[in-house]
C-alpha cells in the first residue's frame, strides 16, 4: 500500500496563508512587498504577483490602501461667459457613391464653450485656406450668435497638417 497523499490546491494554499499573516496581530501589511516578505520569512515562496492580487480583494486593504494619483483635467464647466472660449475641430465623413466608391467629406465645427452653440460648415478639402474661408463665413453671418473668441481651441491630431 502507498501511503496516502493530501493534495493542496497552491492557490488555496496562499489563501489561507496570506489571510494567517495578514489577519493576526503583527499583520496588516500595507502593500504586497511586505506580505511577500512575511510569507519569505515563514518558509513559503509564493510569487509577490500572486499575492498583490490576493490583498487587492481583501475588503480592508481597499478602505485603507493609498488612493490612486489624481490626473489634472480641464474643468470647462467654469467658463460662463460666452464666446470667450471655442473649440473647433475637423470632423471627416465617408459615404458610399452611386458607383461604390468611398468619398470622404470634411465638416468644419466650431463650439461655445459657454453657450454650447454649434455651427459648421462644410469643406471639401483641408487645406488652410478653405479652413479660414470656413471661420470666416461662420463669424460673419448675423444669424448665429457666435463672435471672434478670446481663445480658438483645437485638438492636436493630424487633421490641421
Amino acid at each position: 500500500m502507498s501511503q496516502p497523499q493530501i493534495v493542496i490546491n497552491p492557490d488555496e494554499e496562499l489563501h489561507i496563508v496570506c489571510r494567517l499573516l495578514f489577519y493576526n496581530i503583527p499583520g496588516f501589511y500595507t502593500n504586497a512587498k511586505n506580505l511577500y516578505n512575511a510569507c519569505q520569512k515563514e518558509g513559503y515562496s509564493f510569487r509577490l504577483r500572486d499575492i498583490a492580487k490576493w490583498l487587492v480583494y481583501q475588503y480592508i486593504h481597499q478602505i485603507y490602501r493609498q488612493p490612486l494619483p489624481c490626473k489634472a483635467e480641464a474643468s470647462f464647466s467654469k467658463i460662463k461667459i460666452p464666446n470667450k472660449v471655442q473649440q473647433c475641430d475637423i470632423l471627416l465623413h465617408t459615404h458610399d457613391d452611386q458607383d461604390g466608391r468611398r468619398i470622404f467629406v470634411c465638416t468644419f465645427l466650431i463650439i461655445d464653450v459657454a453657450t454650447r452653440f454649434k455651427d459648421a460648415r462644410s469643406i471639401t478639402s483641408r487645406n488652410s485656406l478653405e479652413i479660414w474661408n470656413a471661420v470666416k463665413e461662420i463669424f460673419e453671418d448675423p444669424s448665429n450668435p457666435l463672435t471672434w473668441p478670446t481663445l480658438l481651441m483645437t485638438d492636436v491630431s493630424r487633421a490641421w497638417l
